[in-house]
């Protein structure tokens, strides 16, 4: 889903936990991601950053 939601302008977070998170680390398609984070806490963060650019 997140290919679709970039491929239509929107920005995505990548939330790396769990056994897909461990999968997906490396993959070519989540590198794309607007952010990467390891955790729901530190999305805040994550925003407030990328809007502040």
């Amino acid at each position: 889903m997140a290919v679709r939601a970039m491929a239509a302008g929107m920005h995505t977070a990548l939330i790396r936990r769990g056994p897909w998170g461990t999968i997906q680390r490396h993959d070519p398609a989540t590198e794309r991601a607007t952010m990467r984070i390891d955790s729901l806490l530190e999305l805040l963060g994550s925003v407030v950053r990328f809007r502040a650019c």
